[in-house]
């Protein structure tokens, strides 16, 4: 897709139209210059015709030789059916395009008798006029306002196409890394002014999908779950064939579980989709720590119903902490699995190792320690209870047995003494 189509004569628009072009594409606007966008190969007509048909403006460099220049039998080139300008201008109106001419330094406008009938109405457009000692950013800044809405929406964004474009999906144990680290400069007004317009626009569905998963990401650090809610529900049926996909739903239905925890039919959706994308995305960290952090909260609340999910739980933690070797949260999550399987000994240990391989100066490090120290806690008083619940099982059984004893015995002295 292109917003700006640039037409200019080499013979003295050349320098106008390649500084042009810099700037524009410096300001996240996609410019078709013909001197940079035509590849070794490709047949310039059609390369021009299709870039004019497709974009949305067309910014005419009007040097002394754009209406001016004469062939070698004095005759205006803009006369001539085979002239590129001519038909460059011919097919930004035919085809209504948003036409801007830039009139350089004391350049007029030709009579209409000088030019074909078919470029005419060229002239009725609004010009800017430039001189050669004028600030760049003031010509910059005229030129952005004339752009086409569309135009302008799309430099809004299009500095995140481009860092989106250098996110490969094909490297799936750099993806969400690469994510957070986008999230970190983004804020609020960002996101409404720049990414919601980018899932809106006509980019690419692979473009597209990565702001909604930045969206996402974003507002899961936060924990702003309403605006979670509100935005998967409006757009994850668009991206339903990226796998990365599952991991947002898995997330989704995991704050729908935390709201209630009986609500065991999220939790479950919640592990599917994570189990969903653990067997499409291999390599990736995050995914794999999903799905074990998932059973680990299934087992924590009912370890019956959660209790098949075990094994390929712990696989899953053995796989990441392969591309994370001895990152705490690997032992913590793993301690979980173990202490909420019934091993709490062993549980408990990782644990421990979690909260001692944190960096305590750390203000997020801290954050989950405090974290690894209640689910500590939390395993220790499980761990108590049911010490207590054993004891009292024996204590039970054996006054049982002991009173069983009794009867008998009691049964038998009454037998005996009649």
């Amino acid at each position: 897709m292109t917003d700006v189509f640039i037409s200019y004569r080499r013979e003295d628009g050349l320098i106008h139209a390649r500084f042009l072009s810099e700037k524009l594409t410096n300001s996240s606007c996609r410019v078709f210059f013909d001197q940079e966008d035509i590849p070794p190969g490709n047949d310039f007509d059609l390369t021009i015709k299709k870039h004019l048909e497709e974009c949305n403006d067309v910014i005419l460099i009007v040097t002394k030789s754009y209406f001016g220049m004469k062939d070698s039998n004095h005759q205006l080139r803009i006369q001539q059916d085979s002239d590129w300008v001519r038909k460059e201008i011919a097919l930004a109106l035919s085809h209504h395009k948003n036409i801007i001419p830039l009139l350089f330094n004391d350049i007029q406008y030709p009579k209409a008798s000088e030019i074909p009938t078919d470029i005419q109405a060229v002239l009725k457009k609004h010009y800017i006029r430039t001189f050669n000692d004028e600030k760049p950013d003031r010509l910059l800044n005229n030129i952005k306002d004339s752009l086409s809405p569309s135009t302008q929406t799309h430099m809004k964004f299009g500095q995140y196409v481009k860092i989106f474009n250098t996110i490969s999906q094909n490297k799936k144990n750099h993806f969400t890394d690469e994510i957070k680290n986008v999230c970190k400069k983004l804020n609020e007004e960002k996101i409404n002014q720049q990414l919601v317009p980018l899932l809106n626009s006509d980019e690419s569905n692979d473009i597209k999908f990565l702001a909604y998963y930045t969206i996402f990401t974003f507002y899961r650090r936060r924990e702003e779950k309403s605006k979670i809610y509100n935005f998967i529900e409006k757009y994850s049926t668009y991206f339903e064939d990226y796998p990365f996909n599952n991991i947002v739903l898995s997330q989704y239905y995991k704050f729908k579980y935390d709201e209630n925890i009986d609500d065991f039919e999220s939790l479950d959706k919640a592990i599917c989709f994570a189990n969903e994308a653990r067997q499409q995305i291999q390599q990736n960290y995050g995914v794999y720590i999903t799905y074990s952090e998932l059973v680990a909260l299934g087992l924590e609340n009912n370890s019956s119903r959660y209790k098949a999910h075990l094994q390929e739980a712990i696989d899953s933690i053995h796989k990441a902490n392969e591309l994370k070797k001895d990152y705490p949260k690997n032992y913590y999550i793993y301690g979980k699995l173990l202490a909420y399987s019934g091993d709490y000994t062993v549980g408990l240990h990782f644990i421990k190792k979690a909260i001692d391989l944190e960096d305590r100066e750390n203000t997020d490090s801290f954050i989950r320690i405090l974290q690894y120290s209640t689910s500590k806690e939390s395993i220790i008083y499980k761990m108590e209870n049911q010490k207590l619940e054993e004891r009292l099982k024996r204590y039970i059984i054996l006054n049982s047995l002991f009173l069983i004893v009794f009867v008998i015995v009691l049964c038998c002295l009454i037998v005996y003494f009649r």
